[in-house]
Parts: structure tokens; C-alpha cells; sequence
């Protein structure tokens, strides 16, 4: 199912075997399929849908954008990707609306991150302010759709 890297990331994480979300989306969300999907929480959707946008991104290149609702969220989940995305040799920023506007864009800038964790708002800003080229984007992830379309 996951890279190899992937499982040896979650084994040292001590996570078990996919939850029934994560079997159930990972491949489609790698094959870039829209999706919606439903689950509790606690039950890995962090995981269903972020291990396979990794991957896509891994092979197919470009940029992936997840939208959260909340700042606090967004730095959770910036969290939870990194050390998957650092095994795959990817890089990720946060663009959050309650960091700092110069130093992300510094950020994005410099890192060229395959993978981008923002809030609505902050993500609109620097997209308008000409940063972001859409062309790059290949995934797309609204988490929380009906608080991130709230804004």
C-alpha cells in the first residue's frame, strides 16, 4: 500500500496497520480522484488523505495545497506531514494567517516546498500578492470543508 519509507516512518511512530479510511481513500486520492470522505474523529483522515498526496507529489511532481480551517489546525497538521514528507524528500510550509506574512514568503521563497498547509485567507493573500503559480498545483485538500468555506 504505502512506500516503503512511509511504513517505516509509521512504524517508528508505533501507528498500526491503515484504518478503514485510510484503506479506503489511499488510492484513490493518489490517482488524484476527487473525494469526498467522511469519518470520525480519531480515526486517521489526517493520514488517509496526506500519506497519498505525498506520494502523488513524490511522483509526479508540482505542488500540493491543504486547506484548514484554523491556524491551530494548520500547525497540527504541518506537524503530523513533516516527518513523512521529509522521508520522501519533500518539503512543506504552513501559510497561516497568524504567522508572519514576511517570513513565510521568505520561506516559500527559498524552500520551494512541494506542499503547502494553509489557511484560507493567508493562502488568498499571498496567492493574490502573485507568490503562488497555480499552474504548480496537482492536489488539492479542503479539511473541514464546511468551516474552510466559512471564511
Amino acid at each position: 500500500m504505502y512506500e516503503e519509507v512511509i511504513l517505516n516512518q509509521l512504524e517508528e511512530q508505533g501507528l498500526k496497520p491503515p484504518t478503514l479510511i485510510q484503506q479506503r481513500t489511499y488510492q484513490l486520492v493518489k490517482e488524484g480522484e476527487n473525494l469526498l470522505a467522511l469519518a470520525k474523529t480519531g480515526t486517521g483522515k489526517t493520514l488517509a488523505y496526506s500519506l497519498p498526496v505525498l506520494e502523488r507529489i513524490k511522483k509526479i511532481g508540482g505542488q500540493a495545497v491543504i486547506f484548514e480551517p484554523t491556524a491551530e489546525l494548520a500547525v497540527q497538521v504541518s506537524s503530523v506531514l513533516a516527518p513523512y514528507a521529509a522521508a520522501l524528500g519533500l518539503k512543506t510550509l504552513g501559510l497561516i494567517g497568524s504567522g508572519n506574512r514576511q517570513r513565510q514568503l521568505e520561506k516559500l521563497r527559498q524552500r520551494r516546498p512541494a506542499i503547502l498547509v494553509a489557511t484560507p485567507g493567508r493562502f488568498f493573500d499571498i496567492l493574490t500578492a502573485g507568490k503562488l503559480q497555480p499552474a504548480n498545483f496537482r492536489s488539492l485538500v479542503i479539511d473541514e470543508p464546511d468551516d474552510v468555506l466559512e471564511f
